[in-house]
């Protein structure tokens, strides 16, 4: 009697049952450990239908399959849309062992599907860990031998695990040519994975937006940058509703080929609110904005629409930046839990200077002391906390976080040496940034005009090109050019007697000076 034929989603359905079914006997705290996150249906199936393949022979790596949802979502498709017989080899590594049973099962319901349409599958399953088993130092040997079989793929699908390392770890000493900073696995599963496909062969990866800015990621995504040619990055509007398990993270899917990257050449980026994929649109910008290669980061910048490809033009066009001005930036030094017993809400001791925190910065103006803030607003002045302060001067102040829901990540305020010149000292709590000057104070006048400069929307949207973080990274900043010094000023003269908060009265004002108006929203 022949087998029962295998509907269309069955295999991507039962995959995804699996993967209920191991969410419910294992709690939240033991899948986080373990990195797990499930790739819901559509995302999956978007992922599959975007990929190459156009061969009659595939090996296809999956180095984090789970319970083999993307392999599925391959397999379906290759049933439905290939009319030539196909060989497939599959190698999927997972280091779970409860999931290995569901994995197999997937695996051995493609092969079952596959052959009812004219196909062959092999498969094989590694229980182990993907990078220890593939040393790369070990894998550059093989490529000088002729005697040792080399596994190189044609297609690498992946939603590689997501937690952080330590840098002793075994994964981050085998890849220590990688590694900076603090290093999360995802990101080493994805420089280790682009090792073992060949030259044009396909990838896609469903990764966090930080891999495309954060510091730690910088080394692989400047091998990204300069040996892969990325064709599509999907991302989401929302960050709530991608993943289960109430995961908060800027999600991106990024496809293409490994081949030397090509700067005349487009990208398609695509947009949709969620993982429905139901409102969605897309536009193609060229690789020479996407991916900027001005300074070490290797951005990979994301637009959101092609007002934004404008903005993201014009700003490169400007000659300086930060440090060219002889400015610089850092983050307040006052930790507050580090020094709970310096903090005051008033003394009679004369021996104290303010604190500002991010609720300090109000309506475009310092509120000191706050009305409403019950936090402390004041840090005494002792040994201990003088190398937390730093002198009353002028400073550009900017809140290093803003909620998820807020529109904007830029909040820039300016503090005047006179509006504390009682003071000799002042503490900035740790969530502020503040941008000074290096070898002279910053006059009132490019205070004014820096300050302005940065609320605009035009600014705002180019730092959302670069950065998914609701955080406001010093690293960020120092890459971001800005206008002559003229300009600055002649902005700062017109910006006397206004409040420095975002409005389009601000925008089209220094819209006018920089002659930029069209590109105000």
């Amino acid at each position: 009697m022949k087998d029962a034929q295998i509907s269309d989603n069955m295999i991507i359905d039962n995959s995804l049952s699996f993967a209920q079914n191991h969410c419910k006997k294992f709690d939240v705290k033991f899948r986080k450990n373990k990195g797990q996150f499930f790739t819901p249906k559509n995302v999956a199936k978007f992922m599959a239908d975007n990929i190459k393949l156009d061969k009659k022979n595939i090996r296809i790596l999956d180095p984090g399959a789970g319970t083999g949802i993307l392999i599925a979502a391959v397999c379906d498709r290759i049933a439905s849309e290939k009319t030539h017989s196909s060989s497939i080899i599959i190698d999927a590594y997972e280091n779970d062992k409860n999931l290995i049973p569901f994995l197999k099962d997937t695996l051995t319901l493609c092969q079952k599907k596959l052959l009812q349409n004219g196909h062959q599958l092999k498969y094989n399953i590694s229980n182990s860990n993907f990078i220890i088993d593939n040393d790369y130092s070990i894998f550059q040997k093989r490529l000088i031998s002729t005697k040792k079989e080399i596994k190189i793929y044609d297609l690498v699908i992946a939603n590689p695990p997501y937690y952080k390392l330590k840098i002793q770890s075994p994964e981050s000493l085998l890849l220590k040519d990688f590694v900076f900073g603090q290093p999360n696995i995802y990101s080493l599963f994805m420089i280790m994975a682009m090792q073992l496909i060949k030259d044009n062969g396909s990838f896609v990866f469903i990764i966090p937006r930080s891999f495309c800015s954060g510091l730690y990621y910088r080394k692989i995504r400047n091998w990204f940058v300069k040996n892969t040619q990325i064709k599509i990055i999907h991302c989401f509007e929302s960050r709530l509703k991608i993943f289960e398990d109430n995961v908060h993270q800027e999600i991106v899917i990024l496809i293409g080929i490994k081949t030397n990257a090509d700067q005349n050449k487009s990208t398609k980026i695509s947009i949709s609110y969620d993982k429905t994929f139901k409102k969605s649109f897309s536009f193609f910008a060229q690789n020479q904005i996407i991916f900027e290669q001005k300074s070490p980061e290797s951005f990979i910048r994301i637009p959101q629409s092609e007002n934004d490809l404008k903005i993201i033009q014009e700003i490169d066009s400007y000659n300086n930046s930060l440090k060219s001005l002889g400015l610089e930036i850092s983050t307040g030094k006052v930790v507050d839990f580090r020094t709970r017993e310096n903090l005051i809400f008033n003394s009679e001791d004369t021996n104290w200077v303010p604190l500002l925190w991010m609720h300090n910065l109000k309506e475009g103006v310092i509120e000191w002391p706050s009305k409403t803030y019950t936090k402390p607003q004041g840090i005494l002045l002792n040994n201990k906390t003088k190398k937390q302060l730093i002198p009353v001067d002028n400073y550009i102040l900017l809140k290093r976080f803003t909620s998820k829901c807020q529109k904007r990540r830029l909040y820039a305020i300016p503090l005047f040496k006179k509006d504390f010149r009682q003071f000799s000292l002042i503490g900035l709590e740790n969530h502020l940034n503040y941008i000074y000057g290096v070898d002279k104070s910053i006059s009132d006048t490019d205070l004014m005009g820096i300050t302005a400069l940065l609320n605009t929307s035009f600014y705002d949207i180019y730092f959302r090109t670069i950065s998914g973080n609701t955080q406001v990274n010093a690293t960020d900043m120092r890459t971001i050019p800005l206008p002559s010094i003229k300009k600055i000023r002649e902005i700062g003269k017109n910006a006397k007697n206004q409040k420095f908060q975002p409005s389009r009265k601000m925008d089209l004002l220094i819209g006018r000076i920089l002659n930029v108006n069209e590109l105000v929203v």
